[in-house]
């Protein structure tokens, strides 16, 4: 407590609190606590669930774009994901089914392209959602997570292409089987 009282003897006051932040400086760091995920396989009906979800998609997509590159089906992903998180009359069922149809099908894209994987990824609080998952298990896109809040929140950061384009470049980085949660 200040002020010290009078007599105070500085080089112990000095000693201590050199000792007190030496002590402190060498505790170990407390490693960050990093969510454990495991993967399951989609069964026969979650799987003619994403079907499903492409179909009206592939549909309204002319049949030139479709057999063009990937990057021109993935603009028209991030136009719609625009168009609706700008839009005054989406309902939140609305959002919800954009971001099914829109993540599935930017999954399928990085399916075909990158040779990732579908699965269900499971939290520790038993909680499951679709992912997309590189091949050696280092990298997983959560895609309805990803395209419910790019769907609901016209201020988060509309970065399909780049994500997908850093994906390719392997930009992200994580040893094989550590599951690091991108999107």
């Amino acid at each position: 407590v200040w002020p010290l009282p009078s007599g105070t003897d500085w080089d112990t006051v000095a000693r201590r609190a050199f000792r007190s932040r030496e002590d402190v400086l060498n505790q170990p760091i407390a490693k960050p606590v990093v969510p454990k995920y495991t993967l399951r396989k989609l069964t026969n009906t979650e799987t003619n669930e994403i079907r499903r979800a492409l179909k009206p998609f592939y549909r309204s997509i002319p049949d030139a774009i479709m057999t063009a590159s990937a990057g021109k089906i993935l603009n028209i992903i991030e136009q719609r994901v625009e168009s609706v998180r700008t839009s005054n009359t989406a309902s939140e069922d609305d959002r919800l089914d954009a971001a099914f149809e829109l993540g599935v099908a930017w999954g399928e894209i990085v399916m075909r392209e990158l040779g990732w994987q579908w699965y269900i990824l499971c939290g520790e609080s038993k909680d499951e959602t679709l992912a997309i998952v590189s091949i050696d298990r280092s990298l997983a896109v959560p895609v309805l997570v990803y395209f419910s809040r790019l769907t609901k929140d016209p201020q988060s950061e509309l970065n399909t292409v780049l994500t997908f384009r850093m994906l390719e470049a392997g930009k992200f980085q994580a040893p094989p089987g550590t599951l690091h949660l991108v999107g």
